[in-house]
């Protein structure tokens, strides 16, 4: 998967033209103007549910809701998920989906976990 295809949301094409535009001028600026050193991108991954969208999840598992009404048991937590879809995000349950090993991706790019010291 790409970057996008996470992290900007699929429900309509106006949200998903705003979030693409927000980004593509925030993160540059971010890049010129700040060290990415600096930022606590372990803490970002604590608050995945902001930046993480349901709908692009849903772009890839289209047949999830269907699956999970017809199965009695395997399904049972994605079944909550669609009975109260505001209650629920993707990425609550599914804590490290998309990035294998962030966190020691994070750490061998030099950056620190919290409390810990930059590496020289």
């Amino acid at each position: 998967a790409t970057c996008a295809q996470c992290h900007i949301p699929h429900d309509n094409s106006l949200h998903y033209l705003w979030v693409k535009t927000v980004h593509g001028i925030r993160d540059p600026l971010v890049e010129l103007i700040s060290d990415p050193y600096d930022i606590d991108w372990h803490a970002y991954r604590e608050k995945r549910e902001s930046y993480v969208y349901d709908s692009a999840c849903m772009g890839c598992h289209k047949n999830l809701e269907e699956r999970s009404l017809a199965n009695t048991k395997a399904f049972l937590p994605h079944r909550d998920y669609f009975a109260q879809p505001d209650e629920h995000k993707c990425v609550s349950c599914h804590k490290h989906v998309g990035h294998d090993a962030l966190g020691n991706h994070l750490e061998a790019m030099g950056w620190k976990k919290p409390g810990q010291e930059t590496p020289p």
